[in-house]
């Protein structure tokens, strides 16, 4: 019997972060049908429990429901509470689909994880030919959490210096206050050209992500002292049979110049700094400090930026047209995602990948005109650097 569940420490930790969840938009060309989308969501859902659990009264465990999933007209403007309600809500419109998920239960892996599934539902329940599923196996989430990824990690010393690092520096946040609860402004830049450029110049997609973003910053904040904040996953391959939870941490990155970055992001890659945020959640947890957690510095970070890789609707039987996906009766046309607004975090950036598009969604706390003048600057400087031919650079690690 997997339920009642007990939450792990991150979980309690993402509680305590008011307004702490996210929202993915996947936006088609074609009419979708409520009773048939109602359907396949609920059938995606039983592979995946937790996003239809509740809290019990002392926010101790997750409890299970029955109860299948309806659609709202809107995403109410409210943050969830989860002894209420689940930890997923989804808004209709033909043309539109729109989701919300509490951070406590979902990441965006776990996002793609439902998308995949909700699509296949719908391709079989318009008349599409039966496919195999992707093996899940919810009773593996009773040890989420506690496989921490790699076993290389920080020495005791290192860990006190990251600590250290993080709590004595005190990063430029863009805006005062949590900021406004409107969906995110987006863009694209082309894949196969940002592919290209990385071939070229080493690192990664994501180095690249950062490296823009850090440049748009420096453009709109020059002076300002910056951190960036880059969720990790913690998973190995087969936890991601669980179905989807939350399997990430957090890492930090103050490097603007590409190679110190894509050396900064490989020494994280390499001693997982970012573990030291679970392994902190866990021992507060253990003495029942976590309510702790609420006075961490107002500083977080300037901005924070999740790439939630390519969607797992490229799978061999969604076919390709146009540069759009075909799934069932509909084409999909984007898949949007973001990370959550905070008042510790100034900027949110999500990114997708569809076919030969990479999707770049933002939030900022300012004005809307502002968000798009960040947004526009952010797509362009990144169109503008990989169009242009360069030598390879050589990553510089940091030392220890």
């Amino acid at each position: 019997m997997l339920f009642p569940l007990a939450l792990t420490p991150f979980e309690k930790a993402m509680l305590l972060f008011e307004g702490n969840s996210f929202r993915v938009e996947w936006a088609i060309e074609g009419s979708l049908r409520p009773e048939v989308v109602t359907t396949a969501l609920n059938r995606a859902l039983l592979r995946h429990p937790l996003l239809t659990c509740r809290l019990d009264n002392r926010k101790k465990n997750w409890m299970e429901s029955r109860e299948p999933l309806a659609l709202l007209e809107e995403l109410p403007p409210q943050p969830m509470d989860l002894e209420r309600e689940p930890g997923l809500r989804v808004a209709f419109h033909p043309q539109r689909l729109r989701a919300e998920f509490h951070h406590a239960v979902c990441d965006g892996a776990g996002a793609q994880m439902l998308l995949r599934d909700f699509s296949q539902a719908y391709d079989e329940a318009v008349g599409g030919r039966p496919q195999p599923w992707a093996p899940v196996e919810p009773e593996r989430l009773v040890a989420r959490g506690r496989a921490l990824g790699p076993e290389r990690t920080s020495s005791i010393w290192q860990s006190l210096k990251f600590a250290a690092q993080f709590l004595c520096t005190r990063p430029f946040r863009p805006f005062e206050g949590k900021g406004p609860t409107r969906d995110p402004s987006w863009g694209w830049v082309d894949l196969a050209a940002s592919q290209a450029w990385v071939r070229r110049h080493g690192g990664s997609l994501n180095d690249l992500a950062l490296h823009c973003l850090f440049t748009t910053l420096e453009k709109h904040w020059p002076k300002a002292k910056k951190r960036l904040m880059m969720p990790m996953n913690t998973r190995r391959a087969a936890d991601f049979r669980s179905g989807a939870c939350n399997g990430t941490s957090f890492a930090f990155v103050s490097q603007r110049a590409y190679a110190e970055l894509c050396g900064e992001t490989e020494f994280i890659k390499q001693f997982r700094p970012d573990l030291l945020t679970l392994l902190a959640f866990g021992a507060l947890d253990r003495v029942r400090l976590m309510p702790l957690l609420r006075w961490l510095p107002p500083q977080f970070s300037t901005a924070i930026l999740t790439n939630m890789g390519k969607v797992y609707l490229t799978r061999p039987h969604f076919p390709s047209l146009a540069g759009k996906l075909k799934v069932g009766d509909v084409l999909v046309e984007r898949v949007l995602g973001a990370p959550p607004l905070q008042s510790r975090t100034g900027v949110a950036v999500g990114l997708t990948q569809l076919n030969d598009r990479i999707f770049v969604a933002m939030r900022y706390g300012g004005e809307l005109d502002q968000e798009q003048n960040l947004l526009e600057d952010y797509v362009q400087g990144w169109r503008s650097l990989i169009s242009q031919p360069g030598p390879r650079f050589q990553a510089n690690l940091p030392s220890g």
